[in-house]
């Protein structure tokens, strides 16, 4: 597939969107990988996707229909809420980012029932959504930013009672039986894509998960397992605010955080990324730091895709619900060979040792590691060599 570049769209803060119609959704790994140049060209770790005027009535009757089966399976859905919490590092750079278990108690009595998100999302405005349609993105991120300073712990909290000002988050939850996550063509059920050689299917990596959002909630700083790309889209309710770091400049990235003065012992492990333990301000970066970086609102009804080897974190403006997976063609088979990830991290089981109140990302599954291998040969003829 060949992409006209002078069709690619800006939006109002400069971030590339390009329009799909029933064509590009059907052939979505196609259009995947005539982007993938286009964005190493630019030094872009993601892009904004949506759909064409014919299609986004058809996407609005699936988003609907989507949302009464998960109220109707409610009972049946196991969100894993968290509590997150974030720590002063001396730098607004940066802040340390710890994701806490929930005991039963505080699943009754603090967090707002599934049921509640699905039928409340985006009936009112909240002030993440007031500043935005006042003072735009920019000024949405000085809002964040000043929240998150003053909820901020001096230290290291070790339980959820030390916690300032808890925010809640749902990590990530499998879609209940008989979900259809075709949105319009693009299945997120079966992208078609390198991943498919799986044997055995992962959660969130080759199989779809759901989030839920709450306001000034957090994905913590992160790339994608063994380096992939994933395509995030937000189904319904408030909107999505995204910080994206080129993937051309990931070292350059690490070697940064290595400067920062961070509390925690991770920033010096060379798969720091993995650890999802960190959150960064740009804004706040020396003149020194010259890695490439993208701020990105995605309003529901749009994707995300990013690429390989991008680090991103994102947060919330308010209650949402998203869906998203990775994705993968030949071209990934060298990021993933050699990526730290795909080789594991011992440090990550160790700390879960010592800190039995925390929630570790777990390692990549080694069995992405044996996909990556067993493509050599068709990435080699793919490239040509």
């Amino acid at each position: 597939m060949e992409i006209d570049v002078s069709l690619l769209l800006y939006d109002e803060y400069n971030c590339p969107v390009f329009v799909m119609n029933d064509y590009h959704a059907k052939n979505f790994m196609a259009l995947f990988m005539a982007l993938q140049p286009i964005a190493f060209q630019r030094n872009w770790g993601a892009i904004k996707l949506r759909f064409s005027d014919e299609l986004v009535r058809d996407v609005n009757v699936w988003s609907r229909r989507l949302l009464d089966h998960l109220q109707d399976n409610v009972k049946t859905i196991k969100a894993p809420f968290e509590v997150q919490a974030f720590v002063k590092s001396g730098d607004k750079s940066a802040y340390d980012f710890r994701r806490l278990r929930t005991t039963r108690k505080l699943r009754e009595s603090d967090i707002k029932p599934l049921a509640d998100y699905l039928d409340g999302a985006a009936t009112s405005e909240n002030c993440c959504e007031r500043v935005l349609r006042e003072d735009g993105l920019n000024r949405y991120f000085m809002h964040y930013w000043d929240h998150i300073e003053n909820i901020a712990s001096d230290n290291n909290p070790a339980r959820i009672t030390e916690v300032k000002q808890p925010l809640y988050y749902a990590a990530g939850f499998s879609p209940p039986p008989g979900s259809d996550l075709n949105a319009a063509g693009i299945n997120f059920d079966d992208f078609g894509c390198l991943l498919n050689n799986l044997e055995e299917k992962i959660k969130g990596i080759s199989d779809p998960l759901l989030y839920i959002g709450k306001a000034l909630s957090t994905a913590a700083l992160h790339d994608e397992d063994a380096s992939l790309a994933s395509l995030n889209l937000l189904i319904s309710g408030s909107n999505k605010a995204w910080i994206v770091y080129s993937g051309a400049f990931v070292f350059d990235l690490l070697e940064y955080l290595k400067t920062v003065p961070l509390n925690l012992a991770d920033k010096s492990c060379s798969n720091a990324l993995h650890h999802k333990t960190f959150i960064t301000n740009p804004d706040c970066m020396p003149p020194s730091f010259h890695v490439p970086y993208q701020k990105i609102l995605q309003r529901p009804g749009e994707f995300v895709l990013t690429f390989y080897c991008s680090a991103h974190q994102v947060s919330n403006l308010g209650d949402n619900l998203a869906v998203a997976r990775n994705l993968a063609d030949e071209n990934w088979v060298p990021f993933g060979l050699y990526s730290q990830v795909s080789e594991g991290c011992t440090c990550i089981a160790l700390r879960a040792a010592q800190e039995a109140d925390a929630t570790p990302h777990p390692p990549c599954p080694a069995s992405l590691k044996g996909v990556a291998e067993c493509s050599v040969a068709a990435w080699t003829s793919f490239a040509g060599i």
